[in-house]
């Protein structure tokens, strides 16, 4: 019941034949390897491939990117080897995993089938490349605020997925980089547990060999993480310009906090975070009244603490509000990921 190993290449260099041979010869595993549309001129490297008795080689005719590479022996996986083992193991073509790091990861998998195992690299060290040093020390902290999964490596390649998640894994959107943080979002949004195992961080020649582009690639991931907050900058936006209008008429601040609350700010927030943000399954009814509920909780919160600032220490009125949003904004965002929209679409 060994996972299959999940190795997606493009362009890649004869370190590849050397990384599949040590894995078929030194323990009984299979091997799925995708050429997503490499140059003809690399033909032989995975004609060698093939001719191994435990590899499979699937072909793309045209680079389709990492995602869909992924995609296509999950497929095969779960069309051919679903029912005897019992997962696949991603490792990536450019020589970052090595042997003992992949049997290292299978083996917290078989101690723990319930939960995906990461590979999580120490990308914090001096000999790090800056473009991989600075893109994953943003999108880590990116992920634990917004996804709420705190890692230590958000750009790993080797990942143990349990077979019973692979389906989940399968229907995710996504065909280049930016599928591998869909698959982190998808552990949160169906309560899947991550299991992170240290292992080596290697890069050879600085990297030069991947085929991840600092900008493009992060760019990608960046606006995929930021659907997860514009609902709520746009319900900012409205809710401020209600509150300034109704504090101008009424001089009240109580009423001014809760009007904005039960208007179109939170019709826009709450519907855009259901069908868009969370896509949550939940019953329409039952989150709009939690939602009302929480909206209720964080306006008597906002009502104390913009008095505090702007009647006993002299704050002006906006930036009170301002103030006390801001502080109130992760608060509500985290009940709403964790507790009101958990349940996800597929």
């Amino acid at each position: 019941m060994n996972p299959v190993i999940v190795i997606p290449a493009y362009q890649p260099n004869e370190g590849l034949i050397k990384l599949v041979s040590e894995l078929i010869k030194n323990s009984d595993q299979k091997v799925i390897v995708v050429d997503d549309g490499s140059e003809s001129s690399l033909k032989y490297i995975f004609e060698k491939l093939s001719s191994f008795e435990n590899v499979h080689v699937l072909r793309h005719a045209t680079n389709l990117g990492k995602g869909r590479a992924l995609k296509t022996a999950f497929n095969e996986f779960l069309v051919n080897y679903s029912q005897k083992h019992s997962g696949v193991v991603t490792v990536d073509a450019d020589g970052q995993h090595d042997f003992d790091d992949v049997l290292k990861v299978i083996k917290a998998s078989n101690s723990n089938q319930n939960a995906v195992v990461l590979g999580a690299r120490n990308l914090t060290g001096t000999g790090i490349p800056f473009r991989s040093r600075f893109g994953n020390s943003i999108t880590r902290y990116l992920v634990h605020f917004i996804i709420g999964l705190k890692l230590k490596d958000t750009q790993t390649g080797l990942r143990v997925i349990p077979t019973k998640y692979i389906e989940t894994f399968l229907r995710l959107k996504g065909e280049r980089y930016e599928y591998e943080m869909n698959m982190l979002i998808a552990l949160s949004q169906n309560s899947i547990k991550a299991e992170e195992v240290p292992i080596k961080t290697i890069y050879i020649e600085s990297n030069e060999s991947s085929h991840f582009n600092p900008l493009l690639d992060s760019m990608n991931i960046y606006f995929l993480l930021a659907r997860f907050i514009s609902s709520s900058v746009i319900a900012a936006v409205i809710d401020i310009i209600m509150f300034m209008i109704s504090y101008k008429i009424t001089a009240s601040v109580a009423f001014s906090v809760f009007l904005p609350r039960y208007t179109i700010g939170p019709a826009v927030n709450f519907t855009m975070n259901k069908a868009l943000v969370f896509k949550s399954k939940e019953g329409w009814t039952k989150v709009a009244v939690e939602y009302a509920l929480l909206a209720t909780f964080l306006g008597v919160i906002a009502s104390l603490g913009i008095n505090w600032l702007a009647i006993d220490h002299k704050v002006s009125i906006l930036f009170s509000k301002i103030i006390v949003e801001s502080f109130l904004f992760p608060v509500s965002f985290t009940i709403q990921r964790d507790y009101i929209f958990k349940r996800a679409e597929e």
